[in-house]
């Protein structure tokens, strides 16, 4: 058992179901070095739900916690968390979890500011843990296209690129378009 990944899960919103959904595709394709003990969200309405959709793939339920810290304390044998967050509170769980010796997945953006940003990669390579953004933008046609133009040296020295986003993209998710929440989408 100790080369299965014991992994949390923290934020049980919309984007963590994208992520669970992730998760049971690899476990359907027998990619199962991984195991999800716990699962954590302020809503525990919304966790249960998780551990729901979990259990039914996974075989096991996991643990239900609506405090990050206390499933920080009772899970000894978690490696790493997923983090799904409002985006204002990234740097205040990620923190945490990397001095808890947890590896560290968090969804776009790290932080709000540079200093959120800095608190977290300072606590990844104090603690000496893998710290990753999830981020999917990468791997779409228009920014594959980017990084072979530069690669390619088609567009001279690169010093900055902007990314115009036209059109009126207002998401379900309320809290996303809030400044405060996410920095304004």
């Amino acid at each position: 058992m100790s080369d299965v990944l014991q992994m949390g899960l923290i934020g049980c919103g919309g984007i963590m179901g994208v992520h669970a959904e992730s998760l049971k595709q690899l476990w359907e394709k027998g990619y199962r070095s991984f195991l999800i003990p716990a699962v954590c969200d302020c809503d525990a309405n919304r966790a249960e739900d998780m551990v729901a959709r979990i259990a039914e793939w996974q075989g096991t339920q996991p643990r239900v916690y609506t405090f990050f810290e206390e499933m920080l304390s009772q899970e000894h044998d978690m490696r790493a968390v997923d983090l799904a967050l409002v985006h204002r509170i990234h740097h205040s769980v990620a923190v945490p979890c990397l001095k808890a010796g947890k590896h560290v997945t968090i969804e776009k953006p790290l932080g709000l500011t540079m200093r959120a940003c800095h608190a977290i990669i300072d606590a990844a390579k104090e603690h000496k843990r893998v710290l990753q953004v999830a981020e999917n933008y990468r791997r779409s046609p228009q920014e594959r296209a980017i990084n072979w133009a530069i690669r390619e040296g088609m567009i001279g020295d690169l010093r900055m690129i902007f990314w115009l986003d036209v059109g009126e993209r207002l998401w379900y998710w309320g809290w996303r378009d809030d400044v405060e929440q996410a920095g304004g989408g």
